[in-house]
């Protein structure tokens, strides 16, 4: 396992001896990928290029939401990062990459973005069925807070909330992967200078929601005002100003070097956004606005980043979740703004 400092947080000390039914589950995940690889290979000799980008998005995802799910009994070598295990990221990016290629086969006919929506909807069973397994392998655990905030009711095991939680990650792990796929597979994209802005603010906002609702169980949003609750203790305040910093920096990339590739846009959109949140966030850890959890809290290391003051997990992890968001957002865009 990785480590790269002596870790003593309750999130380091859990069961890691596999059962024989985790480890052949383990090779199976191995050989699905393998096998999956090799098939789509003679089609798509670029499917190892979409296969990575998927499993970049998988490896942040899983990185920054690990203390809402416990991993256990996986064996030593299957842990990258205290209990994310690379086995799982490798599982939930074959289920992607199946998602993706079952939609793209059977719906040549239809347009981009319905076969993105086909994509998350299929996710839907399949997600389930692992989560099933991993449950009954003994793998799967939920932490407290997911535990408090979903319904007692399951269907096979699963927490019937995981209805609202899996579209909203996978949404944004395949538009992730979307945007990506448009350099990958040299796609025309036809520069936009002058969009529909009130269309792309709206785009942002269900972006930058989805995540809220992903989130949502690892952070207390405190102090706001309690009209401007509107789920939970996610508050239209924080998610609202969250939502006008991407939308602003991102419009104002593309008006100003709208010739840029995808590439270089990406990377424009993460530092400007993160130049503008990553004060925006120490300000609202620092008073007491934003709380972390105590599973969250717990997987902190005790490092803080100088003059931010906050954890290097935050610090960190602000940029990553970033991508997943402007990878959704921007792909969107691009779909409606390059219609015929």
């Amino acid at each position: 396992m990785l480590t790269l400092f002596q870790c003593n947080s309750p999130a380091c000390f859990f069961d890691r001896t596999p059962t024989v039914p985790i480890i052949w589950f383990e090779f199976f995940v191995i050989i699905t990928m393998i096998v999956l690889l090799f098939l789509l290979f003679k089609y798509d000799k670029k499917v190892l290029f979409r296969y990575a980008v998927i499993l970049i998005g998988v490896l942040i995802f899983d990185f920054f939401t690990h203390p809402m799910w416990d991993s256990f009994r996986m064996g030593s070598w299957s842990y990258i990062y205290r209990d994310v295990s690379w086995i799982l990221s490798v599982n939930l990016a074959n289920l992607i990459l199946v998602s993706v290629t079952l939609s793209e086969y059977f719906f040549k006919r239809g347009s981009e973005f319905e076969r993105f929506i086909i994509s998350v909807l299929t996710m839907i069973p399949l997600v389930w069925v692992s989560e099933w397994l991993l449950i009954t392998l003994g793998i799967r655990g939920y932490a407290p807070e997911i535990q408090k905030i979903l319904p007692g009711l399951t269907l096979f095991q699963v927490p019937i909330g995981a209805f609202y939680y899996i579209p909203a990650y996978t949404a944004l792990l395949i538009g992730f992967y979307k945007y990506w796929d448009y350099m990958i597979s040299n796609k025309p994209v036809v520069p936009v200078k002058k969009g529909n802005w009130l269309r792309n603010l709206l785009i942002c906002t269900l972006a930058v929601f989805m995540f809220e609702i992903m989130v949502e169980p690892m952070v207390i949003n405190a102090k706001m005002p309690s009209w401007s609750y509107i789920y939970r203790d996610i508050s239209i305040v924080m998610t609202g100003i969250w939502v006008i910093i991407i939308w602003l920096v991102t419009t104002l990339i593309d008006r100003l070097v709208p010739h840029y590739n995808l590439i270089r846009k990406f990377v424009l959109y993460t530092i400007g956004i993160a130049i503008l949140t990553l004060p925006y966030e120490t300000f609202l850890i620092r008073n007491s606005y934003r709380i972390y959890d105590v599973s969250a809290a717990n997987n902190f290391s005790g490092f803080y980043m100088p003059f931010f003051n906050i954890p290097v997990e935050i610090f960190f992890a602000i940029p990553l979740y970033l991508a997943m968001v402007i990878g959704l957002n921007k792909y969107v865009q691009i779909v409606l703004d390059n219609r015929k």
